[in-house]
């Protein structure tokens, strides 16, 4: 990613965490089980980010925990 793009992202991360949120928020534990949830949730929440941060493109999205209540 180009440094110009980059620091758009760091500039715009507290609107891609909105994004995020607004979707998490929404989502019930069951609806984001097992594999194909984890895949329809990483898709879900890589559109939002690569919408906040438009006209950057956005490759791909590194879960680095994810915790289920």
């Amino acid at each position: 990613m180009p440094r110009k793009a980059i620091g758009r992202v760091e500039k715009l991360t507290p609107r891609i965490v909105d994004h995020m949120l607004a979707y998490l928020c929404e989502v019930r534990a069951e609806e984001i089980s097992g594999s194909a949830g984890m895949h329809r949730m990483r898709e879900e929440l890589l559109k939002r980010a690569a919408i906040a941060i438009a006209p950057a493109k956005l490759q791909d999205l590194l879960f680095t925990e994810v915790l289920l209540q």
